[in-house]
C-alpha cells in the first residue's frame, strides 16, 4: 500500500503538470505543417488486392534490404511476406505501437530463457497468458511449444496476421483480440462515457486466476505509462466492475492487488528513459522513471539487435543509448 500511495501521489503531480503545460500550449501560434519525405522504396511486395499503402493508397512497397533480411533469417515455418502486417514493411521515423518479431533465432533464445523460468516456477503454465503484437507468431510458437503454455490470448489488430495465427495454431490454442495494446486507453474512455464494457468483453475468454503473465513488446513509453496506471489503481486494463475475490479477471477493478509479471521487450530509447537516475539530470529523470523503478523488480534477461523486429526505424544516434538495441526484461510487479 505504501508503494501505491506514493505512486498515486506522483501520478497526480504529473497530471497537474501536464494540464498546465497543455493550457499554455493551446495559446501558442500553431506552426505550419512540414511534410516529411518518404524513404526511397526499391521493391514492391506481392500483396493481396486491397492491401494499400498507409499514405498513398497505392501498392505497398518494401525496401529491398528488409526483404533480403526476411529471406535470410526466415525458416520453413516463417509466413509469406504478404501475411506480415503491412505497416511493418517500411521504415518509420518514430517508435510505433507494435513491433513484430521476425528473427527465428531471437525467438529461440527468448524461448530458452523462458523455459528456465518455468523450471523455477516463475512462469505458471496454468495462469492466463497474454502476448502483445505477435505478428507472424514466432514468439507464440515458442510459448506454446518450448514453454508449454496450453493457450495464449494474442493482442493483434492486423487482419491478415489474425487469419494466419488461427490457421497456424488453431482456435483451441490461441484467442486473437483484434486490438492493439495502445488502443486500451481510448476504449477505456469510451466505456467511461457510455457505460460500455468494451475492454472486459475483449478479454472475456481469459479465465480468472491469481496472476497474469504478459509477453511481447511495448515500444512506446505511453504504453508503459498506461500499464503502470492500471496497476497502481487496481484496474487491470480498465473497467468499472468491483471485484473483491482473491482471484481477478482481466478488465475489472480489483480491491485485491494483482499478481502481474511481464516478460517484455523494450527498445533502448524507451528503456533508457525508464531506468534514468537523479544523476542523469531533471531532463531525463522524470516521474515515469520513478514509478517504473518503484513498481517493478527489473531483471535484464538479454539484449538483441533491433533488426529482429519490424518495422525498422531510423533514430538519430545519441551518446547515452544505442537505438539498434532491444532489451528483453522480466518485470515483476511489487505488490506490497
Amino acid at each position: 500500500m505504501r508503494h501505491q500511495t506514493m505512486a498515486i501521489s506522483v501520478l497526480s503531480k504529473v497530471a497537474e503538470s501536464k494540464l498546465k503545460s497543455n493550457s499554455a500550449r493551446n495559446v501558442k501560434t500553431r506552426k505550419p505543417e512540414v511534410k516529411m519525405s518518404r524513404p526511397k522504396l526499391v521493391s514492391e511486395t506481392s500483396m493481396p488486392k486491397g492491401k494499400t499503402g498507409a499514405r498513398t493508397g497505392g501498392p505497398v512497397k518494401t525496401p529491398r534490404e528488409i526483404l533480403d533480411f526476411i529471406g535470410r533469417v526466415g525458416g520453413s515455418n516463417f509466413p509469406p511476406v504478404e501475411k506480415l502486417p503491412v505497416k511493418s514493411l517500411r521504415y518509420v521515423s518514430k517508435l510505433q505501437p507494435s513491433a513484430y518479431l521476425v528473427d527465428p533465432s531471437v525467438a529461440k533464445k527468448m524461448g530458452d530463457i523462458l523455459t528456465k523460468r518455468v523450471e523455477t516456477k516463475e512462469i505458471d503454465v496454468n495462469a492466463p497468458s497474454l502476448e502483445l503484437s505477435p505478428g507472424p507468431g514466432l514468439l507464440t510458437s515458442v510459448l506454446l511449444s518450448a514453454v508449454g503454455l496450453p493457450t495464449v490470448t494474442l493482442m493483434e489488430e492486423d487482419e491478415s496476421s489474425e487469419s494466419f495465427l488461427y490457421e497456424r495454431f488453431g482456435r483451441n490454442r490461441v484467442q486473437v483480440v483484434r486490438k492493439d495494446f495502445g488502443d486500451l486507453p481510448r476504449l477505456h474512455h469510451m466505456d467511461k462515457v457510455d457505460g460500455g464494457v468494451r475492454i472486459h468483453s475483449l478479454f472475456s475468454s481469459m479465465k480468472s486466476h491469481t496472476k497474469l503473465q504478459v509477453f511481447g513488446n511495448m515500444p512506446q513509453l505511453s504504453q508503459v505509462n498506461f500499464l503502470m496506471k492500471t496497476l497502481v489503481t487496481g484496474q487491470v486494463f480498465w473497467a468499472e466492475d468491483d471485484v473483491e475475490s482473491s482471484k481477478f479477471d482481466v478488465g475489472k477493478v480489483h480491491k485485491v492487488t494483482p499478481d502481474v509479471t511481464l516478460w517484455i521487450v523494450l527498445p533502448s530509447v524507451t528503456y533508457s528513459s525508464l531506468i534514468a537516475t537523479p544523476e542523469d539530470g531533471k531532463g531525463k529523470y522524470r516521474a515515469n522513471a520513478v514509478l517504473f523503478q518503484l513498481l517493478f523488480n527489473i531483471e535484464e534477461l538479454a539484449k538483441f539487435n533491433a533488426k529482429g523486429w519490424l518495422p525498422w526505424h531510423k533514430t538519430k544516434e545519441k551518446a547515452d543509448f544505442k537505438p539498434t538495441s532491444m532489451y528483453f526484461l522480466q518485470l515483476s510487479y511489487v505488490n506490497s
